[in-house]
């Protein structure tokens, strides 16, 4: 029984494959001129790949797939974080390169089983704020009194840490303080404003990077039309200086601690052998280790086991306490 598979390619040939009827290598040039790296191009290509396949098969079209049908096509992908966000940043970088005037994105949070409490996103903040007719407005900071508290709820709905929160909402006060000074308020700050306001900030690229961010997140909160971030000029990343010491001065290092038989050398020797930051060594249990083996929660609540150096456990023994914690702290 003879079956029609269509026409035969000349050996060595590449079958030429379309997205939403471009070529591949069009929609490879579109995503390149976004300042795409080559390796985040051909993984978003998959994906695209993928989502056509998806709209063929259900005779839809991915230039105008809507939420419902999204939602369809995120379900047939792995239900992991990173795979999920990098279906929603390679289909909103393909319909903003093919200019598509709104669009739906998948959302990740409720798909990996944290339902978000505050759905608005840059994007749905955006299109929510610009569309016609919209009479639907959003709280605002000043709406509630310039309650800290709300605001940090409201930072921290948008699966901000409890640090970066704290810290945004500072940036935010104190824009929203300057702002009063002038008559004005944090929601209706003009670009020039804003702009004098960043001036008088430190020229580095942390201060400014964070307010950035922080305004980002709040306009988003209040579906801003249009913010003025663009005004904040945050410096270039400075090239990474390798800072580790060399193994001479580590062997010193090591050598005085030892001989220090105290807290601060241990603390030293802990960081040396077990590579924790500061934090994480001030608030070390000796229910943390077990069996040669330490448990630690690191930056951004991420849990790691690591092993235990023998130096590190002999200088345990030596300098064991009655508290639960490895380093006391003044009130115990």
């Amino acid at each position: 029984m003879s079956q029609d598979i269509g026409p035969s390619l000349p050996i060595g040939a590449r079958r030429t494959t379309s997205i939403a009827g471009r070529p591949e290598s069009e929609v490879r040039d579109l995503l390149g001129r976004r300042g795409l790296s080559v390796h985040t191009v051909a993984t978003y290509l998959g994906i695209l790949r993928r989502a056509e396949t998806f709209c063929r098969d259900e005779h839809l079209s991915l230039d105008a797939l809507d939420a419902a049908n999204l939602a369809r096509f995120a379900l047939t992908l792995r239900q992991s974080r990173s795979s999920l966000s990098d279906a929603r940043s390679a289909l909103r970088h393909y319909w903003s390169a093919v200019g598509r005037p709104s669009f739906p994105l998948i959302q990740v949070t409720e798909l990996v089983g944290r339902p978000a409490r505050d759905p608005l996103e840059g994007f749905v903040a955006k299109e929510h704020a610009s569309r016609p007719g919209s009479s639907e407005s959003a709280p605002t900071w000043s709406d509630v009194g310039y309650d800290r508290a709300w605001l940090t709820s409201r930072l921290r709905a948008r699966q901000l840490g409890r640090q970066s929160a704290h810290n945004y909402a500072t940036h935010l006060a104190r824009v929203a303080r300057w702002s009063v000074e002038r008559g004005a308020t944090i929601d209706t700050i003009t670009a020039a404003e804003l702009e004098s306001y960043t001036e008088q900030l430190p020229k580095t690229r942390a201060s400014r990077n964070e307010l950035r961010n922080a305004l980002t997140h709040y306009f988003a909160i209040t579906r801003h039309p249009d913010p003025p971030l663009w005004t904040i000029r945050v410096p270039r990343r400075t090239r990474m200086m390798c800072r580790a010491l060399e193994d001479g001065a580590a062997r010193s290092l090591e050598d005085a601690a030892v001989r220090r038989e105290d807290r601060k050398g241990l603390a030293v020797v802990i960081g040396l052998y077990l590579a924790l930051r500061r934090a994480e060594i001030a608030a070390l249990r000796w229910s943390d280790f077990h069996d040669g083996w330490l448990h630690v929660v690191g930056k951004g609540d991420v849990e790691a086991t690591i092993p235990v150096h023998p130096v590190v456990t002999q200088y345990l023994d030596r300098l064991s306490n009655n508290s639960p914690f490895v380093f006391p702290g003044r009130y115990g």
